[in-house]
């Protein structure tokens, strides 16, 4: 049995959808497709997370392609038992074309692929022709119809609405959402990468960076402390001497000290992934204060 990876891609003979493919499929030139009746692409999907080997089986709905489907059924369940992803399109601006297309809808109940899409292109005309045309609403009888019949339906020209942008500003439309679709399905045969390595080996080198410019950070404004000491005479030769506690309330204030200070170096290691420039320079100021006193 055929493994799942199949992407079976049906257009109605005037939908133009050759000229999808251009922007979805590298180096697919529509003028080397177009003529031909039944054709393979290999198609690699390489996301975060996996690398998959796919392959678009691209024909165009015409008579001749359901004569050849009817003549030849146990063929076909053969071929169709491998696709995982059903995507027809139609020519969005002639509702006819999309009555050519309705029967391959069955395909979607019969071998049940994660993905199912038709696709309303728009080739030579723009929205605003579409609701000259009283289009719009017949768009969205059929919207409705692909919902009751599982499949998603995806018009070419459709964008936000300038009050829709804060609530669905990261959907994507068109070519980003045929490819994102394509993108989230777990295909067979695919090859898991091992993100979560290489996102600890990015992490552990910001980390790296950051503690680097902290240390940086840090030293410098220690060794400023103590030049401003110095110049007081705090620090001279003749003045250092091994400290002595004359009582217990400074033997206490020193231990509070020292709590404090380790009490900042606890903070940082287990909160310095997550510190901003700003963070570090203020930890930096708080420990060399501290260490200064």
């Amino acid at each position: 049995m055929s493994i799942k990876n199949r992407i079976l891609y049906l257009g109605t003979e005037d939908s133009q959808h050759h000229g999808i493919l251009e922007s979805i499929i590298p180096n697919y030139a529509q003028s080397n497709h177009e003529n031909k009746k039944t054709h393979c692409v290999p198609y690699q999907i390489d996301t975060k997370y996996y690398q998959a080997e796919t392959v678009f089986w691209i024909d165009s709905i015409s008579p001749s392609l359901k004569s050849d489907w009817d003549e030849d059924e146990e063929q076909m369940d053969e071929v169709c038992s491998a696709i995982d992803a059903l995507i027809l399109v139609f020519n969005g601006s002639n509702l006819e074309s999309f009555k050519k297309l309705k029967p391959y809808s069955k395909l979607n109940d019969k071998y049940q692929p994660n993905i199912a899409m038709i696709i309303a292109n728009f080739y030579d005309n723009s929205m605003e022709t579409v609701k000259n045309n009283k289009l719009e609403s017949e768009l969205e009888i059929i919207r409705h119809w692909c919902i009751d019949n599982s499949f998603e339906f995806l018009n070419m020209n459709e964008t936000l609405k300038a009050d829709e942008v804060q609530d669905f500003g990261d959907e994507k439309f068109g070519f980003e959402r045929i490819k994102e679709c394509l993108e989230s399905n777990i295909w067979e045969g695919s090859k898991n990468k091992d993100y979560k390595k290489k996102a600890n080996k990015e992490n552990n080198e910001n980390l790296q960076v950051q503690n680097a410019a902290f240390l940086d950070y840090f030293n410098n404004q220690f060794n400023k402390l103590m030049m401003d000491s110095n110049s007081d005479n705090k620090f001279s030769d003749e003045n250092l001497e091994f400290r002595r506690f004359e009582n217990e309330d400074e033997i206490e204030d020193e231990l509070f000290l020292f709590e404090n200070i380790m009490s900042e170096i606890t903070y940082a290691k287990e909160n310095a992934a997550r510190f901003t420039n700003e963070d570090s320079e203020n930890l930096a100021d708080r420990l060399s204060r501290l260490l200064a006193e």
